[in-house]
């Protein structure tokens, strides 16, 4: 019996995408926050001052979230440890630094070393990868994040993406919710259960919450039952939720090694969370947290085949002289906020306008002291597009926003954030749209794939998304507050299901010994590996960061980064 309610807890509990897992599902994590790690050796060609400075400085990252982490670096006499190792032929070609746990039947985590590749060259500088190297304080914070409990994602500016990325030293919204949910104030939680057809749960779903303040990305995957949970959030936040098909299945923990990703007659990327009914096709539905409502649980989320966008905007896209489309007519919807689902195709040139029409005439400014966020979100959905945004009235142009660059890293941001101060009087406004390939607009492309990471198996040739998103702020500065629509009414998707080639998947069964010492020598970088002398029913986990160069003939700017 004990062992039927055990299988039961433990299938029905939802899981965390950065959350590293055992082969039964249990959270890795580690029972003490304070750790030292032992620094055993330094990379030959870097000073030992530079190389500890390095480290620290990415321990600082993980330490500063408002967690109870407290990691730091020292000498000697810890069970963590760095170290720089020059065999690592049984981890295959251009892995740059694996780490490898020792964990228990729970997931304690026992101890934990970080190797790194002495025959890969790591770079003391942030900018942009060159002369074959890495930034060595992009490798550390990634497995420093993988020591700490967190396995890879699949959120393309996380340190926990599996590819490697100019700036992965800095840690994202993805990696602070991940690390708050283990050892610190868990913040908002949104959870539900994704189906497909026939009300097929789905396994091993990517949901990401959009945050309607920064355009942020924080993730989670769906669990055998299709149950997910986004914990860790900002509260005083509504979020977005878009759900779309594990690209790297791989790179999961084994427990997901049955991930079904192809539930749609065509190619799959995703789709918003939206209500059901045509009407209603054209906006993500807000899941909003607050200091009242901190967890809100939105019911049956359906994977979309298709981007469901509004009538009005598809026949927009297909009449060449359009009016615009008036999307927030305050006179007739007392609302706070509002978003647009819409899409362009990848072009070297820069396509035709969207236009939209605000009339805030009837919001009360209180003095000036309210504004409108505009926020365009393209990045989470991996769309390689260069956008411009123009804010009218009256017919006149008065602003021009564009994506920006780090001139550092050498990638860019293409989600567009602006503030617009509303007058007491007037405010109506036209917001303009367009888009162009960024990749084939790129100086010599190698910034559009530090941008991208993992381009390829991202990126299709199909229509590309974006999110508009409006929302009215109160107050100056830091100190300003979002104003929220005060009756949030989600509706579920259970009686609009889609996905008609779901099928239940099951969550893969744990190896036996002898099993997994048959498999070890086929096994990458992720995977459960034999235990060892460990407390029973624990293991060694190998999480790596790789370094793949395509070919040593290539030129620098198009090697390739991979996180495995």
């Amino acid at each position: 019996m004990k062992s039927l309610l055990l299988f039961w807890a433990i299938s029905s509990a939802a899981l965390a995408h950065q959350n590293n897992v055992t082969d039964v599902g249990k959270r890795m994590f580690l029972p003490n926050p304070r750790v030292d790690l032992q620094l055993q050796n330094t990379f030959p060609y870097l000073p030992k001052e530079t190389t500890t400075d390095i480290i620290n400085a990415s321990l600082q990252e993980w330490n500063q979230i408002q967690t109870n982490l407290n990691l730091n670096l020292v000498d000697s006499g810890s069970v963590f440890k760095i170290r720089f190792d020059s065999d690592f032929s049984r981890y295959g070609p251009g892995v740059v630094g694996i780490t490898e746990i020792n964990y228990n039947s729970e997931g304690a985590i026992q101890k934990a070393t970080i190797k790194l590749n002495n025959n890969i060259y790591f770079s003391n500088s942030k900018s942009a990868h060159v002369m074959g190297g890495v930034y060595l304080g992009d490798v550390i914070s990634h497995e420093v994040g993988h020591l700490v409990g967190l396995g890879h994602s699949e959120v393309m500016n996380s340190t926990m993406f599996f590819e490697s990325f100019p700036g992965q030293f800095s840690l994202s919204k993805d990696d602070k919710a991940g690390a708050r949910s283990l050892y610190g104030n868990a913040g908002g939680k949104i959870k539900g259960t994704i189906m497909g057809g026939n009300h097929i749960p789905i396994l091993g779903a990517q949901v990401k919450a959009i945050s309607r303040i920064s355009g942020e990305a924080i993730s989670s995957v769906s669990n055998e039952n299709g149950q997910f949970e986004i914990s860790g959030l900002d509260i005083n936040d509504s979020y977005y939720l878009y759900v779309s098909p594990t690209v790297k299945i791989n790179d999961l923990p084994p427990y997901f090694s049955n991930t079904q990703n192809n539930f749609c007659p065509t190619s799959y990327r995703g789709g918003f969370f939206t209500a059901c009914g045509i009407e209603d096709g054209g906006s993500a539905q807000a899941v909003t947290l607050t200091s009242a409502t901190r967890s809100v649980d939105v019911g049956v989320v359906s994977i979309n085949c298709s981007l469901r966008s509004s009538p009005d905007y598809a026949r927009f896209k297909i009449e060449s002289e359009s009016e615009p489309i008036f999307l927030w007519d305050s006179t007739r919807e007392n609302i706070n906020e509002k978003n647009h689902i819409g899409y362009f195709f990848s072009s070297e040139s820069w396509s035709q306008w969207d236009k939209f029409k605000l009339d805030l005439t009837s919001v009360d400014t209180l003095g000036g002291n309210r504004y409108l966020r505009i926020n365009l979100i393209s990045y989470p959905f991996a769309n390689p597009l260069e956008y411009e945004l123009k804010i009218m009235k009256d017919g006149d142009e008065l602003m021009l926003l564009g994506i920006s660059e780090d001139v550092v890293t050498r990638t860019f941001n293409n989600n567009i954030s602006y503030d617009l101060p509303l007058n007491v009087h007037s405010n109506e406004y036209e917001i303009h749209i367009r888009a162009r390939n960024l990749i084939n607009n790129c100086n010599d492309g190698a910034c559009s794939r530090w941008t991208f990471p993992a381009l390829d198996q991202f990126v299709s040739t199909q229509q590309f998304p974006y999110l508009l998103s409006l929302g009215l702020m109160e107050g100056l500065g830091s100190s300003a507050v979002p104003l929220f629509n005060t009756e949030q009414l989600l509706s579920d998707n259970a009686s609009c299901l889609d996905g008609p080639f779901a099928y239940e998947v099951r969550r893969n069964t744990p190896l036996t010994q002898e099993q997994m010492k048959q498999e070890v020598a086929q096994m990458s970088c992720g995977t459960i590996e034999p235990p060892s002398s460990n407390p029973p029913g624990g293991g060694l986990m190998s999480l790596c960061l790789g370094f793949m160069l395509a070919s040593l003939s290539l030129l620098v700017k198009k090697a390739k980064n991979t996180l495995s």
